[in-house]
């Protein structure tokens, strides 16, 4: 049997009020709009931490700097009486972001030196010992700091939708598709050849053609999900994808 990719009802692709556009749109309104604010921007944040440690590594900064100066820019970032000058800088998250961090650095680079490790109140955890190890290929790129920033930010869109993917196949109990499809996805290194996976999964090589095809489109539904919320219009998306694709490459 296909996988099921059918569901119309609420398509990835459609823009909608998005995490980014969110945090937006409800500048200066009442608290329950705040507070909705300030849970979008919450997981823009959770989601995004990982490109604004690339970039603080890549800058210089030793492991333990570079993770206490990320949480305490996001703790800053996600402080309720900074929330309404997030609005005041309009366009997309990735620029709005890394633009703050400099912004931070500049402004509090002896007290966050100065800051001992575990100190003050965090919003986010950083707490994995593995993060050096996980990004270690971007950690040892010759690229800027500013352009191993957006390789990061990429892939981690990247990341999102394919995890997505493999959850809807792992919901279906379709691991096996998963694990013998997704190498056919962007940025994937398949090395079986589509009859092998027809063997393999006990279906017919065209059956698998329509998978990979029915895969790949809602791969790019996804992406352009991701992407629209950190956009704060719908007309930004196409470029945005553009640009982020062209940092890949």
């Amino acid at each position: 049997m296909d996988a099921d990719f059918s569901d119309t009802d609420s398509r990835p692709d459609r823009f909608e009020t998005t995490h980014w556009s969110l945090v937006l749109a409800s500048q200066s309104q009442q608290s329950s709009s705040a507070d909705q604010r300030f849970a979008a921007l919450s997981q823009l944040c959770r989601i995004y931490w990982r490109p604004l440690y690339v970039y603080l590594r890549r800058c210089g900064h030793e492991a333990v700097d570079a993770e206490d100066l990320t949480q305490g820019f996001l703790g800053a970032l996600l402080k309720r009486d900074a929330i309404d000058t997030v609005a005041q800088e309009r366009g997309r998250f990735r620029s709005f972001l890394i633009a703050s961090l400099n912004n931070y650095l500049s402004h509090h680079r002896e007290k966050e030196s100065a800051q001992k490790r575990g100190g003050g109140k965090w919003y986010l955890s950083l707490n994995d010992p593995r993060i050096d190890a996980v990004l270690q290929s971007e950690l040892m790129d010759s690229a800027s700091p500013e352009l191993a920033y957006e390789k990061r930010w990429a892939m981690t869109l990247l990341d999102r939708v394919r995890s997505r993917l493999r959850g809807e196949y792992l919901a279906g109990g379709k691991e096996s598709y998963c694990d013998e499809l997704m190498p056919f996805l962007p940025g994937g290194h398949a090395t079986r050849s589509q009859g092998d996976i027809a063997s393999a999964l006990g279906i017919s090589v065209s059956a698998v053609k329509s998978e990979v095809y029915r895969l790949r489109q809602r791969f790019g539904q996804y992406l352009r999900a991701e992407v629209a919320n950190t956009v704060s219009d719908p007309s930004e998306i196409d470029g945005e994808l553009e640009y982020l694709i062209q940092v890949l490459r």
